[in-house]
């Protein structure tokens, strides 16, 4: 979903990382990556979604995300847990109050909000990572 520009200003400390957004260019060479661990540390460590057939969403704990040129990376803050925002920005707004204003046009449960492509993504329906699903991305054939 895609909604109106904000302003927004650096964020200092960065929120700790606990998700990444790949646009669709770099989704073949992550998944790639993402291939050469277990799928017990796959399906244990990290979950995704893939939103709008544009871009991946990988949750996950700090240690366990992979690190690759072109993902931006997201955080969430212990008062608004919902919300996963870039962990180096802020919105002029409060964060409860982005939140609020993005829930009645999203389903319920957490979302991501990057504020450089105006995106909201809703992440109810990430799920494990499952190396079937992974085979397909790094070959470029699921859609």
């Amino acid at each position: 979903m895609r909604l109106v520009d904000l302003s927004w200003e650096a964020r200092d400390p960065p929120l700790p990382t606990s998700a990444l957004l790949c646009p669709r260019p770099v989704v073949q060479r992550l998944a790639r990556t993402l291939l050469r661990l277990s799928e017990d540390e796959l399906g244990r460590r990290l979950r995704g979604v893939l939103a709008e057939r544009e871009w991946m969403v990988l949750l996950g704990e700090y240690a366990d995300l992979p690190w690759s040129d072109g993902v931006s990376y997201f955080g969430r803050l212990e008062a608004v847990p919902e919300l996963y925002l870039p962990t180096t920005l802020k919105p002029a707004v409060a964060e409860d109050l982005l939140l609020a204003a993005l829930r009645p046009h999203l389903p319920a449960g957490p979302l991501l909000y990057c504020p450089h492509q105006q995106l909201a993504i809703p992440l109810v329906e990430a799920r494990p990572l499952a190396v079937g699903r992974l085979t397909q991305l790094a070959a470029g054939t699921l859609h």
